[in-house]
């Protein structure tokens, strides 16, 4: 028998293990991040199928999990509100691919060495200022009061104040208990694969039972059982994205260079930059055809992956399978989650992204101009 044939039996019931837990924590993900892009959180679904096989075969990097994440979600977010509602769709199918050609781009110029004039202290500032967004702007699933569309976000507080008698008691107590699951299931080693999905499938049963007024994913959207259709992106909205899109592909690759320079290939190595640059320009434009949205290797998730026992990259093919089986087998029973439980968890994610102390004390006291660019990009 074939030595590669050998390995990949070996390495199989390590990778089916970790694809199987980064599929279980990313099905809650992908559609909490797809509310905080304002999309159908079937598209967060679909990105979570196809962006993270089709990288799993595309980029440099074994371990790299290419998603939509909670920056990229709120990047999305600006690029989206203006436009109509019924509009929103077709403009992030071009969006991606837009995207996927201008990460490629850089992949074929070999501009991957440029990504480190990103100061730490800018991305610092960013993330932190991204991650109070998502926050903000959970607010009102989390309570039940229904933020306007084009609200701004960061005036989420005084509003829900001045609504006050318009709160739901019922989706306050299943979003809190959602966070507090999360925490509790985390100390368990043996839930810990489940510390998302979990409580989400507890806090849904609690609604149905106890708050049926709670708003759930059905009143918002549709998650039709299957995979989706292939599209072909509408090019005449191509030329008022280009910019967008051209933001969003650089926050991307310097969020994949942060990943593939702390996570080490299985011989020690550090994989190609410019190969996930690549890789990550070609899966988003195959994905654009199939409703995805824009995405990018995700430290998190990444780091979960390994932390998993992945020794391939089938780890990552398998986790889109497992999500792809979920979404054909039971995707309606998705319309069935409560907004405030997908809140909560949002909520949970944006707080520890803020909570970076130490990193801020560091800039703030040893570096005078990081200090000043991290509280620009914040406040920006």
């Amino acid at each position: 028998m074939p030595a590669g044939a050998t390995n990949w039996r070996k390495s199989l019931p390590a990778d089916l293990a970790a694809g199987t837990t980064t599929a279980l924590v990313g099905i809650p993900q992908a559609m909490g991040f797809a509310l905080v892009a304002g999309i159908n959180p079937v598209y967060g679904l679909y990105t979570a199928i196809f962006s993270t096989a089709f990288g799993a075969f595309l980029t440099g990097s074994t371990y790299l999990k290419v998603m939509l994440s909670n920056v990229l979600a709120v990047s999305i977010y600006s690029v989206l509100a203006p436009v109509p509602e019924a509009d929103v769709p077709a403009t992030l199918f071009v969006l991606t691919l837009l995207v996927g050609v201008f990460q490629l781009g850089f992949g074929l110029v070999r501009a991957g060495s440029l990504t480190r004039f990103v100061s730490n202290a800018v991305l610092t500032g960013f993330v932190t200022g991204a991650a109070l967004l998502i926050v903000l702007g959970q607010l009102g699933n989390l309570t039940g009061y229904r933020l306007p569309r084009e609200a701004i976000q960061i005036l989420a507080v005084p509003d829900l104040l001045l609504h006050a008698d318009e709160l739901q008691p019922g989706a306050l107590i299943v979003g809190l208990l959602t966070i507090a699951l999360v925490l509790a299931f985390r100390q368990l080693e043996r839930l810990r694969p489940v510390a998302l999905l979990l409580p989400v499938i507890i806090a849904t049963l609690l609604a149905r039972i106890a708050f049926p007024e709670v708003a759930i994913v059905g009143s918002i959207a549709s998650i039709p059982a299957g995979l989706p259709a292939p599209v072909i992106p509408d090019l005449a909205l191509a030329p008022t994205l280009l910019v967008p899109a051209l933001a969003l592909a650089i926050i991307g690759l310097v969020m994949a260079v942060g990943v593939t320079e702390t996570t080490p290939e299985p011989d020690g190595t550090i994989a190609d930059v410019n190969r996930d640059f690549l890789g990550q320009g070609a899966t988003n434009i195959l994905a654009s055809f199939l409703q995805c949205a824009p995405a990018a290797g995700s430290l998190s998730a990444t780091a979960l992956n390994v932390a998993a026992g992945a020794e391939t990259r089938a780890a990552n093919l398998i986790s889109g399978a497992i999500v792809g089986a979920v979404v054909v087998l039971a995707g309606p029973l998705a319309e069935l989650i409560p907004l405030p439980a997908l809140a909560g968890i949002l909520i949970l994610i944006g707080i520890e992204l803020v909570y970076q102390p130490h990193e801020i004390a560091c800039i703030w006291k040893y570096s005078r101009s990081g200090r000043w660019a991290m509280v620009a990009t914040f406040l920006s």
